[in-house]
């Protein structure tokens, strides 16, 4: 029995309303420890490529890891996986909240869903043991509605991962909620649920996870929080909003659609800085147990008589319904996060591809006889509008609900020269050309156009840091020359997400916390020499799935404004422009990936002790 697990994989088919619990091996959860590592190799193994991601066959998890529900500070996070319906390839999306040590104290580790059901359900765990629930009169509700309704019949304890009406309508760019406002929101998972027809899990855990040295995960815990840097007081003070003010004088933050910047456009930047955002928030919010508690509760808004608990928008969201829209207006922007998170909606997509109809809008691509809502830029009033009949899927809403990709198909003429994404997947709100090891996870990830999973932020990390996790002598800044360790820091990122730990916590102190907490939870030996190869071996398995499904990343298009191609010509970044290609060469020759078709060499595969890769692949 490995410690840090409640050994517990629970496997559903929807279909018959059959359950299966299997016990994982030590083996599996040594090599790829849990999150979408343990997720890919389950999913690689036990569902045949080329599967319609919106159909029976697509299997859909919601795991965690062996840091989730522990002492371990910032082990709040689980991650759901499925083939994404948005982009056709390994998918994923990662949350924090309450929902992931909920589970895991509800007795399991894993949650696997196959098949359709016949009609509207919902799962409910508890000590182990797992029913599933008619929900048929839940069918139809908002997330906010859901959580009330199943904290009602099941108490306040009880939390619940659910979607809302856009993933009943199978939206693209839809995501799994907890909390009101806590969203696994990318790679359009919540679309994969409502295909399956699945409403909420409910969690009822009570359970304590084993641990094989609890007085030591206690002390380590104190002194994390004792010892945290400066990244630690920023998000305390105010979370990612306190970014925004950088971002946005930097050039990082894309403005009217990739087009243009903050300063060039002349927004007004006071109202919509971290501090406008902080004067808004009524209380600060937490995930389970961290210390860090960068989210905010924002003072309540009030429509046709309902109270919403509003999140305090993230970083993304104030980029995404602010700068890219071309709108400064702060109320605009907590609103378009509150709808999101009312119907399921990925906050980074649904602006983006707001931004992009605006784009197209001021074009005259497209028109108002079409859209019905005046899209002129910076349209607060017209943001919102649109937004509401993305989630409904009416009128045009029902053009965007699936993305840039999608929308461009079914406008036509030259739309698609607008649309922004890879694979499908709508670019994050950070410019690659002032961070350009973006780049490469925007552009080669499995999971394209993400910006959690590919490392591109070593600029802003000190010295001391880097050497922690193994990026020595290295002028990062100088981007070209640094692929291998880019990669490092790729692989190191896949190893902490898939512990069940929180990246904003991992960056906020001593970078050793990651090996120690492992070693106080799982009693196994883990440093950073472990880490890495446990990172490049959910790099390997992930990549394994694209490459089974016939994709080489290679191959995939990426917009030019993301490297500057051509030349923005205005602002900050205006003639910056990224050497994309040295940068990916040198990155896959650090992964040990073909250059040219990105697969993975027999040798290092099993250097790193995935030797049966090699033939599950056909590279013998």
């Amino acid at each position: 029995m490995a410690n840090g697990y409640m050994n517990k994989m629970l496997f559903v088919n929807l279909l018959d309303g059959s359950m299966n619990v299997e016990q994982p091996s030590e083996d599996l959860l040594k090599k790829f420890i849990g999150g979408y590592g343990v997720g890919a190799r389950i999913l690689f193994d036990r569902m045949k490529p080329g599967v319609d991601p919106l159909g029976a066959e697509n299997i859909l998890g919601f795991i965690t890891g062996p840091m989730t529900g522990t002492k371990a500070q910032i082990g709040s996070r689980y991650t759901v996986v499925a083939k994404s319906p948005l982009t056709h390839t390994w998918g994923d999306a990662n949350s924090g909240g309450w929902f992931g040590p909920k589970m895991k104290h509800s007795g399991f580790d894993a949650i696997f869903f196959e098949g359709i059901a016949q009609k509207p359900v919902y799962l409910v765990l508890k000590d182990g043991q797992a029913e599933i629930k008619d929900a048929g009169q839940l069918w139809g509700l908002d997330t906010f509605q859901i959580e009330d309704v199943l904290k009602e019949e099941y108490g306040q304890d009880a939390e619940i991962a659910c979607i809302g009406p856009a993933s009943e309508k199978l939206s693209l760019i839809s995501g799994v909620v907890c909390n009101k406002g806590r969203l696994a929101a990318r790679s359009g998972l919540g679309a994969v649920m409502g295909s399956k027809r699945l409403k909420a899990i409910v969690a009822l855990g009570g359970l304590t996870v084993p641990v094989t040295h609890p007085e030591g995960l206690s002390n380590l815990s104190k002194e994390y929080i004792k010892t945290q840097s400066v990244f630690a007081d920023l998000y305390k003070s105010a979370g990612t909003p306190g970014l925004v003010e950088g971002s946005a004088q930097s050039g990082d933050m894309p403005t009217k659609n990739w087009q243009s910047a903050v300063a060039v456009e002349g927004l007004d930047l006071n109202k919509f800085r971290g501090e406008a955002v902080i004067e808004r928030q009524a209380k600060k919010w937490g995930c389970w147990k961290c210390s860090l508690a960068c989210g905010g509760v924002m003072q309540s808004v009030y429509e046709e008589g309902r109270e919403i608990h509003s999140h305090k928008p993230e970083y993304e969201t104030i980029a995404a319904f602010g700068p890219m829209c071309n709108n400064d207006d702060l109320e605009t922007i907590i609103k378009g996060g509150d709808i999101c998170n009312l119907y399921g909606l990925d906050t980074i997509s649904a602006g983006a591809t707001i931004g992009f109809a605006m784009d197209l809008y001021d074009r005259s691509i497209i028109t108002k006889e079409q859209t019905g809502v005046d899209l002129s830029w910076g349209n607060a009033d017209g943001i919102v509008e649109m937004l509401e009949l993305l989630g409904k899927r009416e009128g045009f809403g029902d053009v965007l609900a699936d993305g840039v990709r999608v929308a461009a198909e079914k406008i036509g003429k030259n739309a698609a020269e607008f649309a922004y994404h890879v694979q499908g997947q709508e670019l994050p709100m950070h410019d690659p050309k002032y961070f350009p090891g973006l780049a490469i996870g925007y552009h080669l990830d499995d999971t394209p156009g993400r910006h959690m999973h590919n490392n591109g932020w070593a600029v802003i990390c000190p010295p001391e840091w880097l050497s922690g996790i193994g990026v020595e002598n290295a002028d990062i800044s100088a981007y070209k020359g640094q692929g291998k360790n880019y990669m490092i820091l790729s692989a190191m990122s896949h190893f902490v997400n898939a512990t069940g730990l929180c990246q904003f916590g991992w960056w906020s102190n001593d970078p050793s916390y990651l090996y120690k907490f492992m070693n106080a939870v799982t009693g196994w030996e883990c440093d950073q020499v472990e880490a890495q190869k446990a990172g490049e071996r959910i790099a390997n398995i992930r990549h394994a799935f694209n490459l089974r499904e016939g994709h080489n990343p290679r191959a995939w298009a990426y917009p030019g404004v993301m490297i500057g191609d051509p030349s923005m010509g205005i602002g900050p970044l205006a003639d910056v422009t990224v050497d994309l290609e040295t940068m990916e060469r040198e990155w896959l020759e650090a992964y040990h990936w073909d250059v040219e078709t990105t697969k993975p060499s027999p040798e290092h595969l099993k250097d790193i002790g995935i030797p049966e890769l090699t033939k599950e692949l056909g590279l013998s």
